[in-house]
């Protein structure tokens, strides 16, 4: 039987458990219409950015519960209301330098305007202008001289002075935004530009460090522009250290919404929109997939994780039905559903960390469960050296068997790191 009849069987066209973000665009195999709850949290970061001229806003939550979901809901919202944007988001997280961010802004409103536009923008001068930065950025060429116009008229025809980037670009860049964000109320049509900044998940305490500087930076460069609207999007301490931490960036951020795992109920209304959109035959009914006591389980062991979820049950479900003989007709079951994943997921810990390392897993889990623990909480109950200690949970990080639950401050420097094994690590470590 080939994977995609495991679907087709069960009337459906593809598999219901897909992880990927919703997409507010037209023609999308990942429709926002199957977006299910938040209305409370979408609403309150609506309210500034359909209220205001220019908002800076912020979305936090733990991995996979939604959070990019979300800004794209809030996005497609904001677009019925004449507020642009793109599907795709400017990643923050693991950028180098503030430079690049900028660059990559730059693009992120060029793409907005040409795609409200008519056949006479690419002629305009800033988007001609735009659009020679981005190929410059793109086949990372900046010594070469490109052109930047200074803040003028942004019509076309206008005469200009340039200047040569990459030393100039923090400077003109930023200009040349606000060119592009005028373009865009007068040749557009548009209200503003919602801006989507994300990538803040799983980040070492550089990075989130780095991050919140170049923040600093693009606050002072950019994100107060009129008509520009900006969402970023992360991890709960990736937002509150890159955000908090810096008085320039708490001051300015006033909507900051922290979104909590969905109610079960709720994730069974999202699988069922899921049903109804993949249905083949719509006079043909789709058979139960999952047990709501096999659900519940499985959500529970993730924490509300619904990436996490829906990865185990897409290959829990293909399991049953490849090796153990599952009927379409028939639901997952808790037992054997678990049975197929703890084999799964121990065969991968094992691969990845080796047989000591598969042993060392189901001891921890033993002695820490669902609740946090620090490195040293490891080498203390495994009887480990530091280094050992160090190597296991990086191992864990590494291949996602634990995540970063929080840093708490612990006296003066770097506070200390607490993680959570997840769902496959708990699952695995299941006898």
């Amino acid at each position: 039987m080939r994977v995609g009849d495991i679907w087709i069987d069960r009337n459906l066209r593809d598999t219901p458990f897909f992880h990927q973000a919703l997409d507010p665009s037209r023609d999308t195999s990942y429709p926002i219409d199957l977006f299910v709850g938040r209305a409370d949290e979408a609403n309150e970061i609506l309210a500034d950015v359909l209220g205001t001229s220019s908002s800076r806003s912020a979305v936090q939550g733990s991995p996979g519960v939604g959070k990019t979901s979300l800004a794209s809901f809030i996005k497609e919202r904001a677009g019925r209301e004449g507020i642009g944007s793109r599907a795709r988001f400017v990643s923050l997280g693991h950028q180098a330098r503030s430079e690049d961010v900028l660059l990559d802004i730059l693009g992120y409103v060029y793409q907005v305007v040409l795609a409200n536009g008519d056949i006479s923008t690419e002629a305009l001068n800033a988007v001609r202008t735009a659009r020679q930065i981005l190929e410059v950025q793109e086949n990372r060429n900046l010594s070469a001289s490109v052109g930047i116009p200074t803040m003028g008229s942004v019509g076309g025809g206008t005469s200009v002075s340039y200047s040569t980037p990459p030393s100039a670009i923090r400077f003109q860049a930023p200009l040349l935004v606000e060119q592009l964000l005028r373009l865009a109320k007068e040749h557009c049509g548009l209200s503003g530009i919602l801006l989507h900044l994300n990538n803040l998940d799983n980040l070492a305490a550089q990075d989130i460090e780095r991050a919140g500087l170049v923040l600093r930076d693009l606050r002072d460069w950019c994100l107060m522009l009129p008509d520009l609207h900006v969402l970023v999007v992360g991890t709960d301490y990736a937002v509150q250290n890159v955000i908090g931490a810096h008085p320039q960036l708490r001051t300015v951020f006033t909507s900051i919404a922290r979104i909590q795992p969905l109610a079960l109920a709720e994730v069974e209304s999202l699988l069922e929109k899921r049903y109804a959109f993949l249905r083949i035959s719509p006079e043909e009914p789709v058979p139960l997939l999952v047990t709501s006591e096999a659900l519940g389980e499985i959500y529970r062991l993730f924490r509300g994780d619904l990436r996490g979820v829906f990865q185990a049950l897409h290959r829990g479900i293909l399991r049953l039905t490849l090796r153990k003989g599952l009927s379409p007709r028939a639901p997952a079951e808790l037992g054997p559903l678990i049975e197929v994943l703890a084999d799964l997921y121990r065969g991968e810990v094992t691969r990845e960390m080796g047989t000591s390392g598969m042993e060392s897993l189901k001891r921890l889990a033993a002695a820490v469960g669902k609740e946090t623990f620090t490195q040293a909480e490891v080498r203390k109950r495994l009887k480990m050296n530091a280094n050992s200690a160090s190597e296991f949970v990086r191992t864990l990080l590494k291949f996602e068997f634990a995540v970063l639950g929080e840093r708490v401050p612990e006296g003066p420097g770097r506070p200390r790191e607490r993680y959570l094994l997840s769902g496959a690590a708990r699952l695995a470590a299941l006898d």
